[in-house]
């Protein structure tokens, strides 16, 4: 679980906080597509992203309700904010 490509994701759905395409999380990361799909798959598996839509149309999230989602959306959060402050100062 603990691939850099699986934490970028993670970051990048936490911080996102609504569905996203698999494209749009790729774009984002800096993902390949290939990539993107073996960690998307990877972090279903842990619980910690929920797939939803056809095949046409999938649509992935963060599953805060998972039991390290409060701890995981916390840490996420605090390293944007940390980012935010040393980029001002």
């Amino acid at each position: 679980m603990g691939a850099e490509s699986n934490v970028r994701l993670l970051r990048e759905l936490c911080l996102h906080g609504r569905h996203i395409s698999a494209t749009q999380l790729a774009e984002r990361s800096g993902l390949v597509r290939n990539s993107t799909r073996n960690a998307l798959n990877s972090l279903r598996q842990h619980g910690l992203v929920v797939e939803e839509g056809t095949d046409g149309t999938r649509l992935f999230r963060f599953n805060s309700e998972h039991p390290l989602g409060d701890s995981i959306g916390q840490l996420f959060g605090a390293e944007s904010e940390g980012f935010k402050i040393s980029s001002q100062g």
